[in-house]
């Protein structure tokens, strides 16, 4: 399922790329410029104190590239963190609005492997989505499989639930748009920060 909707995402990012790419470059090349005029002003000044001052500036001096470097960071994890809410905040949009052929195909894939009782719970934006035909025809399909279509719906969402007395089957659009996003910031975080660092992601 997630690699179906991934295809849609993806388009998406696709064209956020290249701004992305510039966004980067200029928020890295302005840090490199700041920190070559911090290494100008550190030679000018051990040029000019004894050693024990020069210890002390070497020392502040880290101190200040650390900082700049950690500011870096940040710029980049917030621009990352925005990109990615923009591009699954659209998916989702667009999600809403898939073509009945295509909602059907997801559907079938959903039903393909299951067997036994299922109720099929659409989400609200989705009402209409699936008919009686398609159902019949999924189970046609699969012998093994019954399913019956609810008569409420998920308020506020669009896609579809599947579930029996035990589990239920989460094929709700904007859920898996949160899935895939929260895989991405984890993605983001790891190339950011690397494996020491030790960050949840929050959602907002």
């Amino acid at each position: 399922m997630k690699v179906g909707l991934h295809a849609i995402i993806e388009k998406i990012h696709e064209d956020a790329a290249r701004d992305s790419e510039a966004r980067f470059a200029q928020i890295a090349g302005d840090v490199d410029c700041e920190i070559g005029e911090e290494q100008t002003r550190y030679c000018e000044e051990t040029d000019k104190q004894h050693e024990i001052l020069q210890k002390r500036n070497a020392h502040e001096y880290a101190y200040r590239i650390e900082n700049q470097r950690a500011r870096l960071n940040r710029q980049l994890m917030a621009y990352q963190r925005k990109l990615t809410e923009d591009i699954f905040a659209q998916a989702a949009a667009k999600l809403q609005h898939v073509s009945d052929e295509v909602f059907h195909r997801v559907f079938c894939l959903a039903a393909k492997g299951l067997s036994g009782s299922y109720v099929l719970t659409l989400g609200e934006l989705s009402a209409g989505k699936i008919s009686g035909e398609v159902i019949a025809q999924a189970m046609k399909e699969n012998q093994n499989l019954h399913i019956s279509l609810a008569a409420e719906t998920i308020e506020r969402k669009s896609g579809f639930t599947l579930s029996d007395d035990r589990v239920e089957y989460n094929c709700l659009f904007e859920d898996l748009a949160e899935d895939l996003k929260n895989e991405r910031m984890a993605a983001i975080i790891q190339e950011v920060f690397g494996d020491s660092a030790d960050w949840t992601i929050q959602k907002t």
